[in-house]
């Protein structure tokens, strides 16, 4: 949408064509102004982070699409991810599996965030409707009635879906001068497109790498999925989040949330084959240096 408001259209009073730079200036500011946003629906509230799904509507009453807010409490840290972000799309970076983001600006106390609204399914949703062995036609649709990927089985699913997220998490690691670590990989914070391409959303607790720091400042995350450095053994880095999508590749072979005693168990299930499993043991090990040295290391030893 800000792509085509910045091409389109000549200057009412010159009829030149319009200024990227200035007309793109003066639709972001637009956005940033709370009567120009209507909220639709309220996703999540908590004391660090409001995120809403709001429409954009200016002054000459046009629409946009849906878009997402996020706003969070200055004091708590979070959120300054979506800002390396915006700079990196800003800078002419384009990311397959990350959300476009709009607007990053202080407001009073607030961090507030305006990014692309990603329509799909989430990848727990997709795979609590895999039945293993069967794909019965007319299988419900994605949220919003959206033709989604209707795998046969989990197992499908997983071949088609984890080596894409093993780019996913690469393009952060990679693509950034300083690698951008998630900390908050699980199947509710990846969308699956109508194209069948898995997107990372969510970055409230990412962080980029610090060379030298002993431990992450802000100890958040979904503890079935998170390692155990992210909970004050020592700082986070790219294979915190192999170990992340280790656990993402157990959810999705076995419809289950790890826990402890799969650990125990050394992820042993019906439902793994037995080159999988040892892929998942050496992804989800306990200390980092015994784990894939990168999501790319781990992909192609899923795909071995």
């Amino acid at each position: 949408a800000v792509d085509s408001f910045a091409r389109d259209g000549d200057d009412a009073a010159t009829g030149a064509p319009f200024s990227l730079s200035s007309d793109l200036d003066r639709f972001l500011a637009e956005l940033q102004r709370d009567e120009n946003l209507q909220v639709v629906e309220l996703l999540k509230a908590s004391p660090h982070e409001i995120t809403e799904v709001v429409q954009y509507a200016g002054a000459n009453g046009a629409g946009l699409g849906l878009l997402l807010r996020k706003r969070f409490a200055a004091a708590s840290g979070l959120g300054t991810a979506y800002q390396e972000l915006l700079r990196a799309q800003r800078a002419g970076r384009r990311f397959q599996h990350v959300p476009q983001v709009y607007a990053a600006y202080r407001r009073d106390d607030e961090l507030v965030v305006l990014m692309e609204y990603v329509r799909g399914d989430t990848l727990a949703a997709l795979v609590r409707r895999c039945n293993a062995g069967s794909g019965e036609k007319g299988a419900p649709k994605g949220e919003g009635s959206l033709p989604v990927l209707a795998p046969t089985s989990r197992f499908d699913l997983t071949r088609s879906m984890f080596p894409q997220l093993c780019d996913a998490v690469a393009e952060l690691h990679e693509s950034l001068p300083t690698p951008l670590i998630h900390r908050d990989i699980k199947p509710e914070n990846i969308i699956v497109t109508p194209a069948c391409v898995p997107v990372l959303i969510d970055f409230g607790i990412a962080r980029t790498y610090k060379t030298g720091a002993a431990t992450d400042t802000v100890h958040f995350g979904t503890a079935d999925y998170a390692p155990p450095e992210q909970y004050g053994f020592g700082q986070t880095d790219i294979r915190s989040d192999v170990y992340a999508l280790g656990l993402v590749l157990w959810f999705c072979l076995t419809g289950r949330v790890p826990a402890p005693s799969d650990r125990e168990l050394a992820y042993t299930d019906s439902a793994v084959p037995e080159p999988l499993r040892r892929v998942i043991v050496r992804a989800a090990a306990f200390d980092p240096s015994d784990r894939y040295p990168s999501a790319r290391a781990l992909r192609q030893a899923f795909t071995q």
